[in-house]
């Protein structure tokens, strides 16, 4: 606490403002796709992109060594013909096709379990299940292509690059925008099983799409285990799959930013909080805790003074989350960060969220139901 009072009673002037960030071009991707193949080493955190451009050298990996181990066997067994790399190749295809048949009805499985108040996002993983088997069917198909000419397996690489590496600037696009959002992992709000009102249900979907104008802040709050971080998440990887620029902090590490402009780089290049359109900031009780200060509204107004003094002027014109682990005090958190971004009509502008129901004992009590009703 002593270190926030530090800050409060001494402010110092804040940095200049970041500039506004911008979707990646191409060109952008390219020089990300580069770094992380050849400029990264041991001791950078593997980026998103990076696991995903590996994933489908893998997948082509898989495509085209597992034909020329089912064609070994095929030749241990007597089984050769002048068709046997191309037969092994289909044989591969069709495994793998099963495979991502399976992964799909497991993760449809994972939802209805969930029975989330957010619609499964079906659509987006059957793309993601073309993605793996695409690039599995360029291995296989070069491999194939082996007994028709020395040639044949060069020119077929050749045809395939150019959807190869369209499919690749479609999905590094959201990867990048993803992994610059500085999101602690991946969730996707279908998995989200605690109960919601509805009408904030319209109002998180809404604050999902970049493409739905006006300013909407969130207050989640709780007790531990309800699934506050994890709502938190999933609305920042809906909003940066949609190719949204957000960002995702903490309390204690934006009071840093705010002072210094500076934060460590571990290998990835985040969006700067004050120009990002979201901004996600957890853990925001913690700052306190153990000290008067929610307790004592005179004793917080410093700190007030303090945010309004370092925040940006149009956050309030965006979007903002603020997570609290507090379930007793909903009226003092939603008027402390109405006042905290100034706005002109909080209660139209500002949402509260208070979760009482623990994701363990959510998906316990739909697992019942479910097996009442059979």
């Amino acid at each position: 606490m002593s270190v926030v009072a530090r800050k409060i009673v001494n402010p110092e002037p804040m940095p200049p403002k970041s500039r506004k960030p911008h979707l990646p071009t191409p060109k952008e991707i390219w020089k990300q796709a580069r770094h992380d193949w050849f400029g990264k080493d041991v001791q950078e955190t593997p980026t998103v992109s990076y696991v995903w451009t590996a994933d489908q050298f893998g997948h082509v990996g898989l495509g085209f060594q597992i034909t020329f181990l089912f064609a070994g066997l095929a030749l241990l067994s007597n089984l050769s013909t002048p068709w046997t790399l191309t037969i092994a190749a289909a044989v591969n295809f069709a495994i793998w096709v099963t495979k991502e048949i399976y992964d799909y009805i497991r993760e449809r499985k994972k939802a209805t379990a969930a029975e989330s108040v957010f619609p499964f996002n079906g659509k987006e993983i059957l793309w993601n299940v073309f993605t793996a088997l695409f690039y599995i069917l360029v291995g296989a198909i070069v491999a194939g292509a082996i007994p028709f000419g020395v040639w044949s397996p060069l020119v077929t690489l050749v045809i395939l690059l150019l959807p190869a590496a369209l499919l690749g600037l479609w999905w590094l696009r959201r990867k990048i925008v993803f992994q610059q959002a500085g999101l602690p992992y991946l969730y996707r709000l279908a998995n989200f099983p605690v109960p919601i009102p509805e009408s904030t249900v319209d109002f998180i979907k809404a604050m999902c799409d970049p493409k739905k104008p006006g300013p909407r802040h969130l207050v989640v709050g709780g007790k531990p285990n309800t699934g506050k971080s994890c709502l938190a998440t999933g609305i920042g990887t809906e909003f940066a799959f949609r190719c949204g620029i957000g960002r995702y902090t903490t309390l204690a590490k934006l009071l840093e930013l705010m002072d210094t402009g500076k934060e460590f780089k571990d290998g990835r290049t985040l969006w700067p909080w004050d120009q990002s359109d979201l901004l996600i900031v957890d853990d925001v009780d913690k700052v306190f805790r153990g000290t008067p200060l929610v307790a004592d509204v005179k004793t917080i107004e410093p700190f007030l003074q303090y945010l309004r003094s370092k925040l940006p002027r149009d956050l309030k014109d965006r979007r903002t989350i603020w997570v609290v682990e507090d379930s007793d005090n909903v009226n003092f958190w939603q008027e402390t960060v109405a006042k905290a971004l100034q706005l002109d009509r909080p209660a139209l502008e500002l949402r509260g969220l208070w979760l009482q129901t623990t994701v363990a004992s959510a998906l316990a009590t739909k697992a019942e139901a479910r097996k009442a009703q059979k």
